[in-house]
């Protein structure tokens, strides 16, 4: 069996090397069984400005639009992202939008609800009896509220703190903080802020992002850290979060269950839906590829990046792809080592201390904490005093 399954694995990988990555042919459209995708949201404004930032007018440099809104720019990535998605998956999945084949979810924020509708607009035009006011394609879809018990922006756990501050306590992010102590010290010199850590220079890079992104000119001193060595830092940083095997548990773990549930709902039939699609943040793609072990080298997903995950028969027999598409790259991700066509079996044993369902992963998040070292008691003491985690609950 093994070897007929290695067989038909090189068999696809032919057919999809003979064809278009980005478009798939009819061959590999039938083989299609379900498709899940996970995307950051466009273009948006800072959540918040460092103090001597140069674009703070939110009149004059931002269209009037509050912090952390979808700009016109992000509108324009997401539909173009729609597009992207309906070229891929043409051949399989219908150009009329129907509730019994597809079902899209939300974090509770602005710009993932627009920047989801925005993507449905160029993922499900309206066509013929669909169109209800020319010349618009536009129509309204249902984009659902996101399970917070299933995905959400930063976990809600209370084991998941002591375990992140483990990790900025540990020799490498030390060595990490000293090794760039110097771009700390200039960060502070020129943004009026005090930074000291990889959260506070976060702010910096934040604004030059989204600044530089607008097309908006970033100061002089800006050329000397950005994009290089701030992006890279950034990199570290969003590592930091699912850096362990069980901070990937809590931050990505039921998902990624809800994710293979839904695979096995799909082949025995009980569900119809073939594509499903999460409109989330930069911290969920990061978390997502770090449990896949695909975040390497760790860099802050771009605006409208995503992930694909393809469920696959092939002879009877069912595999899964995953795929990232970060700005213009679009490649094919690893699911820890197993590349091109994994069967699905051995993505569960892949991924099986990373899954979890919703009623373990609360009583693992409510269970007594203990600290291994001094430092990272510390740590978890400076996270919570000033306020860092609901921050980072907020920023993304």
């Amino acid at each position: 069996m093994f070897r007929q399954v290695q067989t038909l694995v090189l068999l696809f990988a032919a057919t999809l090397a003979a064809s278009d990555l980005t478009e798939l042919d009819q061959a590999a459209s039938n083989q299609l069984v379900a498709v899940v995708q996970l995307f950051r949201h466009g273009h948006r404004t800072p959540t918040k400005f460092f103090k001597n930032d140069q674009y703070t007018d939110l009149s004059k440099y931002w269209s009037g639009l509050d912090l952390g809104q979808l700009t016109n720019l992000g509108k324009q990535q997401h539909y173009e992202l729609g597009q992207f998605t309906r070229k891929r998956y043409g051949k399989w999945l219908s150009e009329k939008y129907d509730k019994n084949d597809f079902y899209a979810q939300t974090t509770d924020v602005d710009r993932t609800h627009m920047s989801g509708q925005v993507n449905l607009n160029g993922l499900y035009p309206a066509k013929r009896d669909q169109i209800w006011r020319r010349p618009t394609d536009w129509q309204p879809i249902p984009l659902h509220p996101g399970d917070s018990n299933i995905w959400e922006t930063f976990p809600n756990c209370a084991a998941y703190t002591p375990e992140f501050a483990k990790v900025l306590s540990s020799d490498l992010y030390a060595t990490i903080d000293k090794e760039y102590a110097d771009v700390y010290s200039y960060l502070s010199t020129y943004s009026g802020e005090n930074i000291t850590t990889l959260s506070k220079a976060y702010s910096v890079f934040d604004c030059f992002k989204s600044e530089d992104t607008a097309g908006l000119r970033l100061p002089q001193w800006a050329s000397n850290i950005y994009p290089e060595p701030l992006t890279q830092l950034m990199g570290y940083y969003f590592h930091s979060m699912s850096f362990t095997t069980k901070l990937q548990r809590y931050y990505s773990g039921t998902l990624l269950n809800s994710i293979l549930n839904y695979f096995d709902n799909k082949i025995n039939g009980s569900v119809t839906q073939q594509f499903k699609m999460y409109s989330g943040h930069d911290s969920n793609v990061a978390a997502m590829l770090s449990a896949l072990n695909a975040f390497n080298p760790p860099s802050p997903p771009e605006f409208a990046s995503s992930v694909y995950f393809e469920l696959r028969n092939i002879s009877g027999y069912y595999f899964v792809n995953a795929w990232s598409k970060d700005g213009s790259n679009f490649k094919k991700v690893s699911i820890r080592g197993c590349a091109l066509d994994c069967p699905l079996e051995e993505v569960r044993e892949r991924l099986s201390e990373i899954v979890v369902d919703v009623d373990t992963r609360t009583k693992e998040c409510n269970a007594q904490t203990t600290f291994e070292t001094i430092e990272s008691e510390k740590m978890y003491k400076q996270l919570m005093e000033t306020g860092e985690i609901e921050r980072l609950r907020n920023i993304f």
